[in-house]
């Protein structure tokens, strides 16, 4: 689930809140960091746990229907084909997964004026419509269905968002990767016909220990890669210079300095990309110029010791 980009965004959000609120405990910063990071996994079983939620509502609705004073032929129906989706049993019955819930208090009971909202747009979704009027779906026909909840409601519902939001202020920014996330969980599930569900990190270890040691030698750094890049930025005095792109440039130099394995063009791409989700437009070149200067110079001085081919270009 988590890639090293992600892992360097929260490398990035944890140390602009060490360098900018001034703190100096760097052991309850770097803590709150990994907890961070591992908040994710929750946020991922929020958005899966959507579909056993709104199972919930398509059960009430059917209990509801049966109640009318004059009851419709599809009201008295015990199923339908949402409720008989056998991948949608399978998400929302598994015993492993119902206590990954409880575990993590995942949780829609605070919500249920917005979930109920959401569902009633997802009840006039045209594929929906489509998909409920079938008699005997497909199995193909079924997973389908649930891709499409996603797709064209859930990942597009902007009180979701706020909701994330205000459980967690970083929710916003690990959404994607949560969603890309989910949907090889549902790939997998339409292919398997179980439920797999992803892993938080694809190297526990390796990823912690490079997101621990990024932030760790970030802030261990810090004045003297600022000093470098104030000389690099000799026409810009150092409060124009926006905050972000200090950070950025920091743990690039950082990364390039002190991750041998790492090759130069990797390093600069992959700040260059973060600068364009979590700065100015203009930074991209700003970042980009400055880091130049600094990867020729480090290199000349022998700070950049790179190992292995393709690792030195820039």
């Amino acid at each position: 689930m988590l890639n090293r980009r992600h892992i360097r965004v929260k490398v990035l959000q944890a140390l602009y809140g060490y360098l900018q609120s001034g703190l100096t405990n760097v052991p309850a910063a770097e803590k709150y960091m990994v907890e961070s990071a591992e908040e994710i996994y929750r946020l991922y079983l929020y958005q899966l746990s959507l579909m056993a939620e709104f199972r919930h509502l398509a059960l009430l609705d059917k209990q509801d229907g049966k109640k009318k004073n004059i009851p419709s032929p599809e009201d008295l129906k015990d199923s339908n084909a949402f409720l008989d989706n056998p991948y949608l049993k399978t998400m929302s019955e598994n015993p492993d997964f119902l206590q990954l819930l409880s575990h993590h208090k995942v949780s829609w009971s605070a919500y249920q004026e917005e979930i109920h909202k959401l569902w009633r747009k997802i009840k006039k979704n045209s594929a929906f419509l489509e998909y409920m009027a079938l008699t005997s779906p497909s199995m193909e026909q079924h997973h389908q269905a649930l891709v499409s909840i996603y797709t064209e409601e859930v990942f597009q519902e902007e009180i979701l968002e706020s909701i994330y939001e205000s459980i967690n202020i970083h929710w916003s920014d690990d959404l994607y990767v949560v969603n890309n996330s989910l949907m090889k969980t549902m790939k997998s599930l339409g292919e398997k016909g179980k439920l797999k569900l992803e892993k938080l990190y694809k190297d526990e270890k390796d990823d912690k220990a490079f997101m621990v040691d990024l932030f760790r030698k970030a802030i261990l750094h810090n004045d003297q890669y600022q000093e470098a890049i104030q000389e690099k930025a000799k026409n810009w005095e150092l409060d124009r210079i926006a905050i972000m792109d200090l950070m950025l440039m920091k743990l690039a130099l950082t990364e390039l300095v002190e991750f041998q394995s790492i090759p130069v063009k990797v390093t600069l791409n992959e700040y260059i990309e973060l600068s364009k989700h979590f700065s100015t437009p203009k930074s991209k070149t700003f970042i980009n110029g400055i880091l130049d200067k600094l990867v020729a110079d480090f290199s000349a001085s022998g700070k950049i010791k790179k190992t292995g081919r393709g690792l030195l270009d820039a």
